[in-house]
């Protein structure tokens, strides 16, 4: 197995820790949306958002860092709906 398929990256433990622990609530907060509250599964993926973000700034993966900003985008938009104009 060559160093880039562990699931740790060697240089950055910390930063791949927060980016699992980002990736599971980004998930979590899918099904709660789908399944519960829209409000508390948005703060979920935001949330995972913001711990994923650092890993993916220094390992240079652009793509993850765009598309994860586009759906934040959309979500505040969705949150920003809820908590000012009462939306669902």
């Amino acid at each position: 197995m060559a160093p880039t398929d562990k699931l740790i990256h060697p240089q950055y433990p910390i930063l791949s820790w927060l980016r699992i622990i980002g990736n599971a609530f980004f998930i979590f907060g899918y099904a709660v949306i789908l399944f519960n509250s829209v409000q508390l599964g948005i703060y979920f993926r935001l949330f995972g958002n913001l711990l994923s973000f650092p890993y993916f700034y220094r390992v240079r993966m652009w793509d993850m860092m765009t598309v994860r900003s586009f759906f934040a985008v959309i979500e505040l938009s969705k949150l920003i709906q809820i908590l000012f104009f009462g939306g669902s």
